[in-house]
């Protein structure tokens, strides 16, 4: 299945004519069962996701084709360090719009955001309050919260 093809099956099941914002979340992928639009993933002994590796580049050129043919309006990544943002500019046509990352107080996301503000890639941040169990603050009372 091409990027393309899925974004004209999402396209159809938003019922829209376009994608304002298309994002490649995440810089790997899991093994997919199947060829079909689903999101069922191939998985180990220990029922985890096999990882599958991928181009960035190449995907990035397949988004570009969607660009071009009026199927999505801007792209972008999710996840994707300054390295790997770094890889995409070097190599593209369309810069990337957005790179949707983790930023709140207990992760310092300073050194990417610079970056991104310096190549003019907009940030959009999630678990902006912290991500549950690994981000408790321990409280001088000695409890947490």
């Amino acid at each position: 299945m091409t990027p393309c093809k899925a974004i004209e099956h999402q396209i159809c099941l938003l019922d829209t004519d376009y994608i304002d914002l298309y994002l490649i979340h995440a810089p790997w992928g899991h093994k997919p069962k199947s060829s079909k639009f689903d999101l069922e993933s191939e998985t180990d002994q220990s029922g985890n996701p096999i990882l599958d590796d991928f181009d960035h580049v190449e995907i990035w050129r397949e988004l570009e084709n969607a660009v071009d043919l009026g199927l999505v309006k801007h792209i972008g990544v999710s996840n994707f360090d300054s390295a790997q943002v770094d890889n995409i500019l070097k190599n593209c046509r369309i810069r990337p719009i957005n790179n949707q990352i983790e930023i709140h107080p207990f992760l310092d996301q300073s050194e990417i955001m610079r970056h991104h503000v310096n190549e003019n890639i907009s940030i959009t941040s999630y678990m902006s309050l912290g991500r549950g169990d690994r981000t408790k603050v321990k409280y001088p009372t000695g409890e947490s919260g």
